[in-house]
């Protein structure tokens, strides 16, 4: 493909499987744990949608952050009592910047699911 130069390796050392293709490894799905039968077989498929749809609900985004962020970091700091505005800005950006990746990386090692 025009892309395989910025993919890096598809294929591991002392592997003949291709992990960068429709032909990539399958592994059971889903994975009984109980040792009952998977119903079938899941691996890495590639779309036919294009990746520059991303851009779109991403551009989403950030529109939304640009337009809300600052409105909240006023509303924060112009409410609050003199001595307390370093606080409620630092709580501000606990809640606008690091809380949502926080709550992500919790959900996904709670549901992970160890193939």
């Amino acid at each position: 493909s025009n892309f395989q130069s910025l993919m890096g390796a598809c294929k591991v050392p002392g592997s003949d499987k291709d992990w960068c293709s429709n032909c990539a490894a399958k592994v059971p799905y889903p994975d009984y744990m109980d040792g009952r039968k998977p119903e079938g077989e899941a691996g890495i498929y590639m779309s036919a949608i294009s990746g520059l749809w991303m851009f779109l609900p991403y551009g989403l985004i950030g529109m939304g952050e640009i337009c809300v962020n600052p409105v909240l970091y006023y509303y924060a700091f112009s409410k609050t009592p003199t001595k307390t505005k370093s606080v409620i800005q630092a709580v501000n950006l606990i809640f606008q910047g690091a809380y949502p990746p926080a709550l992500t990386g919790a959900f996904v090692t709670a549901f992970h699911r160890r193939c």
